[in-house]
Order: C-alpha cells, then sequence, then structure tokens
C-alpha cells in the first residue's frame, strides 16, 4: 500500500465519525458556528500531529524493517479498543447523568449518543462543549498518530488534512442531516472508524 493511499485511507478513517455526529446535530437542530469548527480542527490536527511528533523518537529505537509492523499492530489495537468501547454498553447511571446535564459526559458516550456535546441543551454547541466534542472526534486520533509515525508518513500535511477533513466532515453531515427524515442507520455509523483502522492494520500487514 503506497504511503498516499495510506494517508489517505488514515484520514478518512479518524474524521468519518464526524459525518455521523453532524448528521444528527443536524437532525436535532442543534447548531455549531464557523468558528467552533475552526477550533475542532485545529485541536484534531494538532491531537495527531503531537502523537505524532512524540512517537518520532519511539521509532528510533527499533530497527527500520519492523516500524511499519509496529504501526499496523497499533492501528489494529486501536481499532479493537474503539470498537470494544462502542459495542460494549458503557459503565453508568443515565438517569444520574439526565439529572446533571452540565456534567461532562464520557468521550466515547458522545461517539454513542452525539445529543449529550450539548450538556446544557442549547441547541447550539459551545464554550467547554467545543473542547469535549473535539477530543471525543479525535479518540482514535491518538493512536493513529503513533502509527503513523511509526509508517512513516509526512507529518504536517496529514494533521492538516485530518483537521479539514474532520471538520468539513462535521459541517456537511449538520446539513445533511436537516434534510433527513429519518436516522435508524446512523446509530452504526460510529462502528466506521473502528472498522476502517482495523483494516488498514491488517492491509499494511499483507
Amino acid at each position: 500500500m503506497g504511503m498516499v493511499l495510506f494517508a489517505a485511507l488514515l484520514v478518512i478513517a479518524v474524521s468519518i465519525d464526524s459525518f455521523g455526529v453532524g448528521i444528527v446535530f443536524g437532525l436535532k437542530n442543534i447548531q455549531i458556528s464557523a468558528w467552533n469548527l475552526f477550533i475542532i480542527a485545529t485541536l484534531s490536527g494538532f491531537v495527531f500531529y503531537s502523537s505524532m511528533f512524540a512517537a518520532s523518537f519511539l521509532k528510533g529505537m527499533f530497527p527500520a524493517h519492523l516500524s511499519e509492523s509496529i504501526g499496523a499492530y497499533i492501528l489494529i489495537a486501536v481499532g479493537v479498543y474503539l470498537l470494544v468501547q462502542i459495542v460494549i454498553p458503557l459503565k453508568g447511571n443515565e438517569e444520574s447523568y439526565k439529572e446533571k446535564s452540565q456534567e461532562v459526559p464520557h468521550l466515547a458516550h458522545i461517539l454513542k449518543d452525539p445529543q449529550k456535546a450539548d450538556m446544557d441543551d442549547s441547541g447550539a454547541i459551545r464554550g467547554k462543549e467545543v473542547i469535549v466534542l473535539a477530543l471525543a472526534l479525535s479518540l482514535d486520533t491518538v493512536g493513529a498518530g503513533i502509527s503513523a509515525a511509526f509508517i512513516g508518513i509526512h507529518h504536517f500535511a496529514t494533521s492538516v488534512c485530518i483537521g479539514a477533513a474532520t471538520s468539513g466532515m462535521l459541517f456537511i453531515g449538520a446539513h445533511l442531516g436537516r434534510r433527513l427524515r429519518h436516522v435508524k442507520w446512523i446509530d452504526n455509523m460510529s462502528l466506521l472508524p473502528a472498522i476502517l483502522l482495523i483494516t488498514i492494520g491488517i492491509l499494511k500487514l499483507v
């Protein structure tokens, strides 16, 4: 698999969950401003770049011929972890959460139920909600960044693409969601990033 193709698939894998979140926002008429989309793009790109930068120092500790395999296994591990977090019900009392609307939700909860990102039920994502949403959308970005460093893709260009794709998918999803009447299939959208990361990791090993 060529580096450009790998980078493109990685960008899609770590940003596609933003599309599903955006659709739910559109259906629930939850607003998010252009400025906050920019903040989410910046944070997503920064998290990816930081994880790649940190992992680049670890890469030198391993033989060159092992680096790509290590990166592939990390991708698979991240994908499996995300899959487990999504499929297995998270611990916690849902009724207690509803009583404390200002409480910051578990990040994985947001991916399963994006409406929880609007913690104050204001109908808009703002303030600390923007940071929480950005972190939730970056759950798979840290592991992907570490993997990308071991495999050797370009740090800055990929980080910019991931930031742009994350906010772009969120924006497109929100607009599309306003035009949809039902969203039954969106429940499975959160599974796609995990499945894609596992698939990319396996393809890199083959």
